[in-house]
């Protein structure tokens, strides 16, 4: 995001006659993703040493749609159809917010990358949430070819990759939610693809650390 808008404000510049009010907010956006990065990377630091992470009550389903919207680029380009099946009422957990939409948006990342080799009219990312006892649970599912099978038993396992990345971000994921009392596993869906599926107590019953 951060690129695309400096590319886009250059643009602005370029043309004969610049339109400054694009260009500001085009700067406006890359000062917002900046901020979010380092919410981020700040996040992961304390994560890694074991430090308590800062928390705070947020409804789930705003959190899956803030990180789809950050994806609308993505989806576009892929040709991607994306159903979203939440619930009604709003689901309140304590989290760092920025956290849980990052493993939101490595999920939906890495069902794209799984069916860039199906044809385009295939292509199907569905998200639902849903209330559980004691527990919120949000599912993200794609039509791909599923899990390879000789990966599936070490998927949250470090440098464990499907594609061409490190074979990190499915354990980072694991690692946060586990930071916030949750977990996170994966199972056949009924799309035709892999369904990984994370929980998160509800504020209620939220066990303190």
């Amino acid at each position: 995001s951060i690129l695309s808008n400096s590319q886009a404000a250059r643009r602005y510049l370029d043309s004969d006659e610049p339109d400054l009010a694009e260009v500001r907010a085009a700067l406006d956006d890359v000062i917002t993703e900046d901020k979010r990065a380092g919410k981020i990377i700040g996040g992961l630091r304390n994560l890694l040493r074991n430090r308590q992470q800062e928390v705070s009550n947020v409804d789930i389903n705003d959190t899956i749609r803030r990180a789809c919207g950050m994806l609308a680029g993505d989806l576009n380009t892929t040709s991607t159809r994306l159903r979203m099946s939440l619930h009604p009422a709003p689901l309140r957990i304590e989290a760092g917010e920025v956290q849980v939409e990052q493993v939101l948006v490595n999920l939906v990342q890495n069902a794209l990358r799984a069916m860039q080799d199906i044809s385009l009219d295939k292509r199907i990312v569905r998200i639902s949430s849903e209330k559980q006892d004691g527990s919120v649970r949000v599912s993200v599912e794609d039509s791909g070819p599923g899990i390879p099978e000789e990966i599936a038993s070490r998927l949250f396992e470090p440098f464990t990759s499907g594609g061409d990345g490190l074979g990190m971000g499915l354990t980072i994921c694991k690692r946060i939610l586990a930071a916030h009392n949750g977990r996170i596993w994966a199972e056949d869906s009924e799309l035709g693809g892999a369904r990984f599926v994370l929980e998160l107590p509800s504020k209620s019953n939220r066990i303190g650390r």
